[in-house]
């Protein structure tokens, strides 16, 4: 039997597809469906429930959905029975990556949402709503010259620290003593006085970037 079934998170999945014989077929159809079924299940609610937008998984499910599988279609299919091996091969693999994916779910892509947005704050010491977060970073993805002006600012956030920590050391060898602080804690300071105002500004390409 070449088919084997490894654990990925809840679900038992194929990873060999290219090894599947003849006589397999059937089984990988079989699991083909359940998982279409799971999948345009998660699709669904993604589109009606998700509280932050479009989810990384959902976007890469609606990409395959529209490029690899001949003619766009908005679902995955739950009837594989005609499907050539090389469709269900295809169908499969896109569904395995899907519905493995934490953020296939709103549950699982709101807590990815929320702990960034929790890891941002401490390292930052912004003030700035979750929904601006998000709306910044969705903008970040969709805009090349927002993603420009933002990688711009933060190279020169990390310039400017790195000038203000030669100064430190300069000063302090010229004392004949050891610096009191490290690059590290002049990069945080940079960063608090980057404020979450400032990020959103960025990105909305009202900064710019000299």
């Amino acid at each position: 039997m070449a088919l084997k079934a490894t654990k990925r998170g809840r679900f038992m999945i194929f990873e060999n597809l290219g090894e599947v014989t003849k006589g397999e077929l059937e089984t990988l159809r079989a699991e083909t469906r359940r998982l279409a079924k799971v999948a345009n299940q998660r699709l669904v609610r993604l589109e009606k429930e998700s509280p932050f937008g479009t989810s990384p998984a959902y976007k890469r499910a609606k990409e395959d959905l529209r490029t690899e599988f001949g003619a766009p279609r908005n679902r995955y299919r739950e009837s594989v029975k005609s499907a050539s091996r090389e469709e269900l091969i295809r169908e499969y693999r896109s569904l395995r990556e899907f519905v493995t994916s934490k953020s296939s779910t709103v549950a699982g892509y709101e807590k990815i949402v929320r702990d960034r947005y929790e890891r941002y704050k401490q390292q930052t010491g912004a003030e700035i709503s979750i929904e601006d977060y998000v709306a910044a970073w969705e903008k970040l993805g969709a805009d090349s010259k927002a993603k420009d002006l933002f990688y711009k600012s933060q190279f020169k956030l990390i310039k400017n620290a790195a000038a203000k920590w030669q100064d430190a050391k300069l000063a302090a060898e010229a004392r004949g003593e050891k610096p009191e602080t490290s690059f590290q804690d002049i990069l945080a300071e940079e960063m608090k006085a980057w404020s979450g105002k400032k990020f959103i500004q960025t990105l909305r390409g009202d900064v710019r970037s000299d």
